[in-house]
């Protein structure tokens, strides 16, 4: 630890232990920009076909655009979700009482295809299970009429 505080005393000018402070308000501040208010970005489901509908929805560095869904119950719906990140995601949908309908990885720069029933009128949760994504605005609803 020594070493290192001298070594970087030396690549940066700073003196020992004076680069510590500055780099926990870094971390301190990109952590806080993550936990921003997610802006609702809403978007609807169209008919492919009887008893199916289908929705496209990007993933990004914690986001899902749209972010709030409206769909049909009692039908089928195709989610096709384009990862463009440079990390893996998820989405995972759950039913209003909790339960898991649908989940998907989501592989850095690559679209996946999920398709699940929502079975009854509701909303129903959708959010990146991945350790802190939710919590960092990775998430949204699915509002079936």
């Amino acid at each position: 630890m020594l070493r290192d505080s001298l070594d970087a005393e030396k690549r940066f000018g700073l003196p020992a232990g004076r680069w510590l402070p500055g780099m926990v308000l870094v971390v301190l501040g990109l952590a806080a920009a993550g936990c921003a208010p997610v802006t609702a970005v809403e978007g609807r489901a169209r008919k492919v076909r009887a008893g199916e509908e289908a929705i496209s929805i990007s993933a990004g560095s914690f986001h899902f655009r749209p972010n709030r869904i409206l769909a049909s119950a009692g039908k089928n719906l195709q989610l096709q979700v384009k990862n463009g990140a440079s990390l893996a995601h998820n989405i995972t949908v759950e039913t209003p009482d909790g339960k898991v309908i649908l989940s998907l990885d989501l592989p850095a720069g690559e679209t996946r295809l999920g398709t699940s029933r929502f079975p009854g009128a509701g909303e129903y949760i959708l959010y990146c299970d991945k350790p802190g994504h939710r919590t960092f605005g990775m998430k949204g609803v699915l509002i079936a009429r």
